[in-house]
């Protein structure tokens, strides 16, 4: 039986919904400082940026596996998935949505939120435990 094709989601506050479910799956998989960053206006390849911090590279795969499953479920494009071996800088490239996942001193490096300082941050609370 054939897969279902993947879908191109375009309705912004549909990718919000998907982008915050992301963060959510995340921080409930030990993900620290998670940020969501609507990049639709600043750049034409995608809508929302997720970053969030790793305590480690194993956690780091640990984070990426957890995203790739949300993403999956909603049959978005998985466009490439880049230092997975390496862990220090994960990056899930899934079209509108991509998923930056930072080991702590690599993150500070790039220092994405500032590179995209003209990103509008959306507020990101974790769901009560």
């Amino acid at each position: 039986m054939a897969q279902p094709a993947r879908k191109i989601l375009t309705d912004i506050d549909e990718l919000a919904a998907v982008a915050f479910e992301v963060a959510t799956a995340l921080h409930g998989k030990r993900g620290e400082q998670i940020a969501l960053l609507r990049v639709r206006e600043l750049l034409p390849i995608a809508s929302y940026f997720v970053v969030v911090s790793a305590q480690s590279a194993r956690a780091g795969q640990t984070l990426a596996e957890e995203a790739e499953r949300v993403l999956d479920r909603h049959r978005l494009p998985r466009l490439g998935v880049h230092g997975l071996t390496e862990g220090r800088w994960i990056c899930l490239d899934f079209a509108e949505i991509v998923v930056h996942i930072f080991d702590r001193d690599s993150r500070r490096y790039y220092d994405l939120e500032n590179l995209w300082s003209g990103a509008p941050r959306i507020p990101f609370v974790p769901p009560a435990e």
